[in-house]
């Protein structure tokens, strides 16, 4: 027991060490007089994972931020529902987004504070979020995301399918040759 305590007091101190070397490097860190400095870098974001600067790309005609080292995607809020929605349109029908929330290691990339941690649609996927911002999603979660969206798009055209069936295959029910025919197959 004692070495996990030892362990967890590492993270904490490593985290604290993070945050305050990515805030003195902010680009609108405060000044003496609780002045925000306006920088050539602020437009810059930082991963949440390795702390490089993020690469503006476009992933599906949408607009993200990628670490180039780590892989890792930053989306901003309505992001994550556009990607979604290049597979499956259905809104109505995805269900909920957020499960199980939590504390996240991760510090969102705009506003320097922890992000919050979910199970995604309440599958085995955990990402990491920051309420007022964004998505954060590691190396080939977002080919996840889009598997998983496909595969609920395939199961909800079947139910759809079947459900629109199902009046049909209840007149068949009531067909009286149908039943004579099950009854002579018993006997």
């Amino acid at each position: 027991m004692p070495e996990r305590k030892i362990k967890n007091s590492t993270m904490r101190e490593e985290t604290f060490v993070r945050i305050s070397q990515r805030s003195q490097n902010h680009p609108k860190r405060r000044d003496e007089r609780g002045q925000g400095q306006d920088s050539k870098s602020s437009l810059e974001m930082k991963c949440p994972r390795c702390f490089r600067v993020l690469s503006a790309e476009t992933f599906r005609d949408i607009h993200v931020m990628r670490c180039t080292v780590c892989r890792g995607l930053w989306l901003d809020a309505p992001k994550l529902d556009e990607m979604e929605n290049t597979v499956f349109p259905g809104d109505q029908v995805k269900g909920t987004l957020v499960f199980k929330t939590d504390r996240s290691a991760l510090l969102c990339p705009i506003c320097l504070q922890f992000m919050n941690a979910f199970n995604y649609r309440d599958y085995d996927l955990r990402l990491d979020f920051c309420a007022d911002h964004g998505y954060w999603l590691d190396k080939d979660e977002e080919a996840r995301v889009l598997q998983l969206m496909k595969e609920e798009a395939k199961a909800w055209t079947t139910k759809h399918d079947t459900e629109e069936k199902w009046p049909e295959m209840l007149s068949k029910l009531k067909d009286p040759t149908l039943w004579k025919r099950l009854i002579s197959m018993l006997h």
